[in-house]
């Protein structure tokens, strides 16, 4: 009798350590998710508006420093992108068009980096966006480039 009453009790010792695990498991997956939903929403976003860009506006672009401000032009529109309270924000002609970061997702650093030839403008995307909590907290940093048309 005693030996049917501890291998129940270490097959619910099993079973309760696989449900924790599985809830631990989906909130490190939840963060992940969050953080890179985030960062292919903003690396697409920034690298289509660079490569239709006509020009980079590198006297009033902030390059080379957290944080970093990307102002393109093209024709009479001009795209900004920006870093504020932990969030990426988009603005066409001075009108803030939204987020491109989730809600939950921070960015902690965003830099632009210039760099120009005789025939092309090159900008490298660099930013570290975070998600989740304290026990399942995630930090990843990601990297991109597009040069104007």
């Amino acid at each position: 009798m005693i030996i049917y009453v501890a291998i129940l009790v270490l097959m619910l010792a099993v079973v309760v350590e696989v449900v924790l695990s599985v809830a631990r498991n989906d909130r490190i997956i939840s963060a992940v998710k969050v953080i890179e939903n985030s960062a292919i929403t903003t690396n697409e976003r920034i690298g289509r508006e660079i490569r239709e860009a006509e020009s980079v506006a590198s006297t009033t672009s902030i390059f080379n420093t957290h944080p970093g401000k990307l102002i393109l032009t093209q024709g009479s529109t001009t795209t900004e992108f920006y870093l504020s309270n932990n969030r990426i924000y988009l603005k066409e002609n001075g009108v803030v068009m939204g987020a491109l970061t989730e809600a939950d997702a921070r960015a902690t650093s965003l830099i632009f980096r210039y760099y120009a030839t005789s025939t092309s403008e090159r900008v490298r995307v660099e930013m570290t966006i975070e998600a989740g909590t304290s026990t399942h907290y995630r930090v990843e940093n990601f990297y991109s480039s597009a040069v104007t048309r």
